[in-house]
């Protein structure tokens, strides 16, 4: 077969194709709606004033882990399918605030807690403030959902009031695809054998989930660290929506008027 002759099969088919009005199917990404359970330690050392700020002066672990998180979450206050709730996590867990929309709803349930020694109960309970956050989130509807852990890097309460740990926990947070991200919000020399065990299970717990376990030694580390877990929580809001057609009648077209071009310039030329 002549080359001009492949030229006339291949645009004859081509303008056949083109009549038939073809179209590219695919899906679209969207965001989903989301919620993000946030696990805020309020245990008496976050109270310790040892995280300095851009100025060079020392501030209380919990004013810099609250402010940096308010901030975070103002900057993504203007989408609509973000819903976040709050765990406050001392020797003893509770969920304070369920997930809402807005920042407005939620700022009073932060700015009016802190840093306490709860009666009858010491330490930090990290365990069960996930537990508690993985409850209200697996009882909201919507489809994507991440909790985050923020605390100065203690895990301290024996046993924990669930009485899991966080390899238990990780397991179970991965059978219902919810990410679990921690940051330690405290001075770097915040280190010790029971800091260097909890950091190690927060480690665990994100390797388990698919989240991120973070430090922060500064006001700007917070800050850093906290825009990554917020970029890493926003991965699993995306999903497959509706499909749309892309119509590729002129495309088929177009390639079939160059084929029978080049068919006429082929066949004179004797090819």
């Amino acid at each position: 077969m002549s080359w001009s002759a492949v030229a006339l099969v291949i645009g004859s088919v081509l303008a056949v194709m083109a009549a038939a009005v073809p179209a590219l199917v695919l899906p679209t990404l969207m965001p989903t709606r989301a919620v993000l359970m946030v696990v805020l330690d309020n245990s008496a050392s976050m109270a310790e004033v040892d995280v300095p700020s851009l100025e060079n002066q020392l501030l209380k672990r919990w004013d810099v882990a609250t402010n940096e998180l308010m901030n975070v979450l103002q900057d993504r206050a203007n989408g609509t399918e973000w819903t976040v709730g709050l765990v406050l996590c001392a020797g003893h867990a509770e969920l304070v605030c369920l997930p809402v929309q807005g920042l407005a709803s939620l700022e009073p349930f932060i700015r009016g807690a802190g840093p306490q020694q709860q009666s009858g109960l010491s330490g930090t309970d990290l365990s069960s403030g996930l537990v508690v956050a993985l409850e209200a989130a697996m009882a909201s509807d919507a489809p994507a959902r991440a909790v985050l852990l923020i605390s100065d890097g203690e895990n301290n309460a024996t046993p924990p009031e669930s009485g899991k740990t966080m390899q238990q926990l990780g397991q179970v947070a991965k059978a219902l695809n919810v990410p679990c991200h921690s940051l330690e919000v405290a001075r770097a020399s915040n280190s010790n054998q029971k800091t260097s065990v909890a950091r190690r299970n927060l480690k665990e717990l994100g390797e388990i989930t698919g989240g991120i376990a973070l430090q922060a030694n500064t006001t700007m580390q917070t800050k850093e660290e906290l825009d990554k877990v917020m970029k890493a929580v926003d991965t699993v809001r995306q999903q497959i929506g509706e499909y749309k057609r892309w119509p590729m009648n002129a495309v088929v077209a177009i390639s079939a008027a160059l084929f029978l071009t080049m068919y006429q310039f082929l066949n004179r030329n004797g090819y």
